[in-house]
């Protein structure tokens, strides 16, 4: 549901599968990227970050969402940590020239 774009049915499920599991850090991913969609990022930054604390191979993605979702907060600090960790986690991301510059950027604003 969050491929075809349609986060709020997407959400509704996603909570209910937290609700009967809340272990999966998969499924706390996922709701996050919906809750993107639904231009909902605090609760898309909860969602996200409880992703990241459960851990696992899967989530690598939520530290670059955590990366922008601060950026857009201006949270320089924040959006570093996750930025660097998700490159830490996948150094050959097809974008990762770009958020090595970014963090580059940030660092030099600190």
């Amino acid at each position: 549901l969050v491929r075809l774009k349609k986060y709020a049915d997407a959400e509704r499920v996603l909570q209910a599968a937290i609700k009967a599991n809340g272990s999966g850090a998969v499924a706390y991913y996922y709701l996050g990227r919906a809750l993107i969609g639904l231009a909902r990022p605090d609760e898309a930054l909860a969602a996200l970050t409880t992703a990241v604390k459960i851990g696992g191979a899967d989530v690598v993605e939520a530290h670059r969402m955590l990366g922008s979702i601060y950026l857009d907060r201006h949270d320089d600090k924040n959006a570093i940590k996750e930025l660097d960790e998700y490159l830490a986690l996948n150094p050959n991301a097809t974008d990762a020239n770009k958020l090595r510059q970014i963090i580059a950027q940030l660092k030099k604003v600190q």
